[in-house]
């Protein structure tokens, strides 16, 4: 105890202690009131198509092979500035290379240390999403997955089943072999058409990373 509290009358000291509690209370009230009305950060799911492929006839007999363009690798780049404010802490891609080399290259610019892990079907996807799920808690966490034009839609949709009905306005209605660039962010506990944000790539420097 202080020289000055020391010398205050008991019951004056008394009413100073009460009147400390009761300061404290309203903080504590109010720091619980802030902490419940948080909701529950779930797991965010970016989905993107692999950039630009080589088009050569040389990689017809051997598609899986069949690696990025130089302006692949440049729009790859761009994925990463693009996902640089999200946390990524797992990388989902196909046993191909340009997918393989898309995830590479995200991960390079914007997840360094993270390995890539490659799934072979739809259904794998899904209980290694599921599983990361179950194992979140109040974070931020966010799972890339890399896959081809006629998977990313059905991976999403898989995901949440609700955007079946509104998908024409996320860009989920139709997937060309042409089309690049796409870029969906996806909250997994999201329902009725909401948590789920459509950004695709736009053009920089002259390059145009959504056509081929």
């Amino acid at each position: 105890m202080s020289e000055a509290r020391r010398d205050l009358p008991w019951a004056e000291t008394t009413t100073l202690r009460l009147r400390s509690r009761r300061s404290v209370v309203p903080v504590i009230l109010v720091a619980l009131i802030v902490l419940s009305s948080v909701p529950a950060l779930g797991l965010e799911i970016i989905v993107v198509r692999h950039a630009q492929k080589a088009a050569d006839s040389i990689w017809d007999a051997h598609g899986s092979f069949r690696p990025l363009t130089a302006k692949g690798l440049t729009c790859s780049e761009r994925f990463a500035e693009q996902m640089g404010d999200h946390q990524i802490e797992r990388v989902l891609s196909t046993a191909t290379m340009r997918t393989l080399h898309t995830a590479a290259t995200i991960v390079e610019h914007a997840a360094p240390g993270i390995e890539i892990e490659s799934y072979g079907n739809l259904e794998t996807l899904k209980a290694t999403v599921s599983e990361r799920h179950a194992s979140e808690g109040r974070t931020a966490a966010a799972v890339l997955i890399v896959g081809h034009s006629n998977t990313v839609v059905e991976t999403i949709l898989a995901l949440r089943p609700d955007l079946e009905t509104c998908k024409d306005r996320y860009g989920l209605d139709s997937m060309s072999d042409a089309r690049y660039g796409d870029v969906w962010y996806v909250q997994l506990e999201g329902e009725s058409c909401e948590g789920i944000e459509y950004k695709p790539l736009g053009e920089s420097d002259g390059i145009d990373c959504r056509t081929p």
